[in-house]
């Protein structure tokens, strides 16, 4: 990733575990917001029967998902990502999917776009640039993936958004 980017994440945390997570985001470099959920992505489990292993669960997920928002420029595979969290790839999956409902790496994917959004909107960068900082070689796959997440490409969303802060919106009293 370029020195100079400013790298924004959004995580939507539920207060336990938020003050560790931030510290560790912004000791790589990260500005972080805390926003409240508009759904649950993080669940706790202290109510259930199975409070401690579900807790440890929940760590794994927390520990990888800091993990790959650190590293969004990077090529991964499940086994790498699993050793970095101390897991192993079958329980990384079940943990994802237990926790987030949802895999790894559409997890990712959807944090890539995420960002990429936000840089298309805050930053000067290029779009290929963006392409680069969120993990994507091949500018096509990205505005591919960009548009299919947001039906809406890359470069149509710079211009709404240089669009919006040219023309400034009228408010209607009534």
């Amino acid at each position: 990733m370029t020195q100079t980017l400013k790298k924004v994440v959004i995580l939507s945390l539920e207060e336990r575990g938020i003050q560790e997570s931030t510290k560790l985001l912004e000791a790589n470099g990260f500005e972080v917001e805390i926003r409240q959920p508009r759904k649950r992505e993080w669940l706790t489990y202290s109510h259930s029967g199975m409070g401690g292993e579900r807790e440890r669960e929940q760590a794994v997920v927390e520990r990888a998902c800091l993990f790959l928002l650190s590293h969004l420029s990077d090529k991964f595979t499940l086994d790498g990502i699993a050793q970095e969290v101390g897991s192993n790839r079958s329980q990384l999956a079940a943990y994802f999917k237990g926790c987030l409902n949802t895999g790894v790496f559409e997890w990712l994917r959807k944090q890539r776009m995420l960002t990429a959004k936000t840089l298309l909107i805050e930053s000067n960068l290029t779009v290929q640039q963006i392409g680069f900082e969120v993990g994507y070689e091949n500018q096509a796959n990205f505005a591919s993936a960009y548009k299919k997440q947001f039906n809406l490409s890359p470069t149509a969303q710079r211009l709404l958004a240089n669009q919006n802060i040219l023309t400034p919106s009228i408010i209607e009293f009534t």
